[in-house]
């Protein structure tokens, strides 16, 4: 942009009020470059965040009748059977409601 003014300038169909457009336009277009970077950065800082959130969800185990502190083992059974539920739990949520 400030090589097409010069040239413009140089064959004088441009004046010197023409320069403050001229800087004017290349501090807009920096500052949005800017602010283009600082977006896509949130919105990416954003995916994370729903994606960790999704991660998180524990998965309801323990029936309540084992004593606090006491070790937990789950058999392979139990796990397939946990995850099942709450995959069907999320697919079908009226059938909790029956």
């Amino acid at each position: 942009m400030r090589r097409r003014y010069k040239r413009l300038h140089a064959e004088d169909y441009v004046d010197n009020e023409a320069s403050v457009l001229v800087r004017a336009g290349e501090k807009l277009a920096a500052e949005n470059k800017i602010l283009r970077k600082e977006n896509e950065g949130l919105r990416s800082a954003i995916f994370e965040e729903k994606r960790k959130t999704k991660r998180e969800k524990a998965l309801n185990f323990n029936n309540g009748d084992e004593q606090e502190g006491q070790a937990l083992f789950f058999s392979p059974a139990k796990v397939t059977s946990v995850l099942n539920n709450s995959i069907n739990s999320i697919l079908h949520p009226q059938l909790e409601l029956n």
